[in-house]
């Protein structure tokens, strides 16, 4: 089949035409293609910030969680320090008090034990040995409860719950 002259003529004269009319169209459909990628770009990065948002107040609740959790340790190993504190004091007092007796006791007696003085002064030992020994379990129960809240810590920001 060929094409009559009159119909390439036709065809010369509407070319530039129909090409200039494709080249609005495509672009116009390229636009709309465009904005309904640009639309779902949109919803996605919207359900993206939703999800984000809400791990972010997960991890605000469980920081807040934490940092409750380790206000309470501190409040329960400060009131043992307290107590043990206190507890030291009360012995402090009493061997003070019970020296006091022994140097009131030995006097009377430093004619008869001379000896005594020897005694007492061990005894000056012993209780500065079991004063060395308390402060240093005290020391030692800090540490542990300092390593014990510290290797908590490590693990929750090692497994990314902290953060």
């Amino acid at each position: 089949m060929t094409l009559r002259q009159k119909d390439i003529d036709f065809i010369k004269e509407n070319l530039s035409n129909w090409l200039e009319e494709l080249a609005i169209i495509a672009p116009v459909r390229n636009q709309q293609d465009q904005l309904e990628r640009l639309e779902a770009i949109e919803t996605a990065l919207e359900q993206q910030r939703r999800f984000l948002k809400g791990q972010g107040e997960q991890i605000d609740r469980r920081i807040s969680s934490i940092q409750q959790t380790i206000e309470r340790q501190q409040e329960s190993s400060e009131t043992r320090l307290t107590n043990l504190h206190d507890e030291i004091e009360q012995r402090l007092t009493r061997l003070e008090k019970r020296i006091e007796a022994t140097d009131k006791r030995s006097q009377g007696q430093d004619k008869h034990f001379p000896h005594l003085q020897d005694v007492i002064e061990q005894q000056g030992k012993d209780i500065n040995r079991r004063i060395s020994r308390s402060l240093l379990l005290t020391f030692l129960v800090i540490v542990v409860i300092g390593a014990l809240i510290s290797v908590e810590i490590l693990k929750l920001v090692t497994t990314g719950s902290l953060i």
